[in-house]
């Protein structure tokens, strides 16, 4: 505008009102052309706060919604419980705001005699899901479905019981055990916390350093003890030894705890053992069926299967074998207490 003012020499005013005027306006053409700046200015201004604006209310709702539908929705709940015949651990339940997750624990026996045959999650009256005993078992559903899990038991933790089938003496009963919860976990802080390391603390890192020189020196005198004992090694962590044609165990070394896991393999059966949980696993080759022995209370569980009925005396055949093979490592077979680099 301003420079076809120039061409014709008129001002911008005279440009503005389609004639020339007589009075001398070169003071108010320049007054216009600075308010017409200065009002291009002051427009960029008002549609850059008023894009800010737009865009932190997009923001902020965005944040909202994630927050709403996130928040302190994720939750992890150990579940436990116990009655005369039974313990009931280590099993969970996980619950978001896209699914729900519950773990079976494990059922542990407090009777000799007794054969489990089913286990079942209920609320109150209704079973929601289970069936043949296995401490494997899991039951995951997707939000919205409600064929197993939906609101009202869900947020119902305490109407939660576990029913287990067994078997005593011939007999067949039902018994059924009010669940205990634990919140393990649930994601209802704003902030990560920090995990403390072991180089946080000197003396928890000496003391660690003690443990694993401990557990190290414990697996060397295992190792020293199977090659000994006419076990072949494997990488120093896999030990083998073949006790006839058909007949084979292996035993592998963990540090840090030290933890033993032997293996049997014969025709029959493979049997795996933890001398840390005194558990036996049972599971017969043609894997129709599986169960296991614990040997600290003598019971056992069928969770796979029909099982034998003398179970018992398959486990103590079995049990010979292990004391008979492994007598160099456990001074004790109710404990397996491992020899000290003293002895």
């Amino acid at each position: 505008m301003q420079p076809l003012c120039e061409i014709l020499n008129i001002s911008v005013n005279d440009l503005l009102n389609g004639e020339e005027s007589t009075l001398d306006n070169k003071n108010t053409g320049k007054a216009v052309v600075d308010y017409l700046k200065y009002y291009k200015e002051k427009h960029r201004l008002k549609n850059c706060i008023i894009a800010i604006v737009v865009f932190s209310i997009f923001i902020i709702s965005i944040l909202g919604i994630y927050f709403i539908n996130n928040y302190n929705k994720i939750k992890i709940f150990k579940m436990s419980g116990e009655s005369e015949n039974f313990s009931y651990i280590n099993s969970y339940l996980i619950s978001s705001n896209k699914k729900n997750m519950y773990i079976f624990g494990d059922v542990i026996n407090n009777k000799q005699d007794i054969i489990i045959k089913n286990v079942y999650l209920k609320y109150k009256d209704k079973k929601l899901c289970g069936g043949t005993y296995n401490n494997s078992l899991s039951v995951a559903e997707n939000i919205g479905y409600d064929e197993i899990f939906n609101k009202q038991n869900i947020t119902d933790l305490d109407n939660w019981y576990i029913e287990i089938e067994y078997s005593l003496n011939n007999e067949e009963k039902t018994e059924t055990i009010g669940l205990e919860k634990n919140q393990e976990f649930t994601n209802d802080s704003f902030f990560l916390n920090s995990t403390p390391t072991i180089s946080d603390n000197n003396s928890d890192k000496t003391e660690f350093d003690r443990r694993w020189k401990e557990s190290l020196d414990q697996i060397s005198v295992l190792e020293d003890l199977l090659i000994k004992n006419k076990f072949t090694s494997h990488d120093n962590t896999l030990y083998e030894k073949w006790i006839s044609d058909s007949k084979y165990l292996n035993v592998m070394l963990k540090p840090s705890p030290v933890r033993i896991k032997c293996s049997y393999h014969d025709k029959d059966f493979y049997v795996d053992f933890d001398y840390l949980h005194q558990t036996y696993n049972f599971s017969s080759k043609n894997n129709d069926f599986s169960f296991s022995f614990y040997r600290k209370n003598k019971s056992v569980n069928c969770y796979k299967g029909t099982c034998p009925t003398d179970m018992y005396t398959i486990a103590n055949n079995y049990l010979d074998i292990f004391d008979k093979e492994l007598s160099f490592i456990e001074n004790n077979p109710d404990n397996w207490k491992i020899p000290s680099s003293e002895e």
